[in-house]
């Protein structure tokens, strides 16, 4: 529900937009299971955000020199 909102305002807006997602709860006919707190879903959000993050990043081994 919340990101079908972010679109429709970028939409309006007439911006770009983008959005992650993260998996974090198991729904079946039986049960529910609510992983939000698992270490598996923390590290997988980590990374997530790191690649979503990635065009802003300056490289690590940017050795670029000025030359006059």
């Amino acid at each position: 529900m919340e990101t079908s909102a972010v679109f429709a305002l970028a939409k309006y807006r007439n911006v770009e937009v983008a959005s992650l997602q993260v998996i974090s709860d198991i729904l079946s006919e039986t049960s529910w299971l609510q992983a939000f707190e698992q270490q598996t879903v923390r590290e997988n959000s980590k990374k997530a955000i790191g690649v979503a993050l990635r065009p802003y990043q300056k490289p690590e081994n940017s050795t670029k020199e000025c030359k006059a």
